[in-house]
């Protein structure tokens, strides 16, 4: 049994497609949580954006420490998105209580923008 399960993971179409999307070095980032970009249009350095093996090994070694995946760049910008999003569904909930009455079905809406907001704001801090 365990070894279909095994199989049947080989085979999933959803892991296949996360894989095809997000190749390891590939020479891209993850901007924005999701989105990729090509890793020269982040020149972070006076190289251009180009990165010495030395300067690589410095970034994995400390990335390992701390147990983060992204850089301070991409938890900013995670951040910033955690907060908008955040403001934007209290903003809705307010409206949805005070001015233009909804059923609580339709509040119950706002429940995955509230998850969202959070995870961008978690991964914020956590750098994960």
């Amino acid at each position: 049994s365990s070894s279909s399960s095994s199989s049947s993971w080989k085979e999933d179409p959803v892991a296949a497609v996360f894989k095809r999307m997000y190749a390891p070095n590939a020479g891209k980032r993850i901007a924005y949580g999701i989105f990729q970009k090509p890793i020269d249009d982040f020149s972070a350095n006076n190289n251009g954006g180009h990165l010495t093996e030395e300067e690589k090994e410095k970034l994995r070694e400390k990335a390992s420490k701390e147990m983060t995946v992204i850089d301070e760049e991409e938890r900013k910008r995670r951040g910033t998105i955690g907060r908008v999003s955040a403001s934007a569904t209290a903003c809705a909930a307010v409206l949805q209580t005070f001015i233009f009455h909804q059923p609580v079905f339709a509040r119950l809406a706002l429940f995955p923008l509230v998850y969202l907001s959070y995870g961008f704001l978690a991964s914020e801090r956590s750098g994960m």
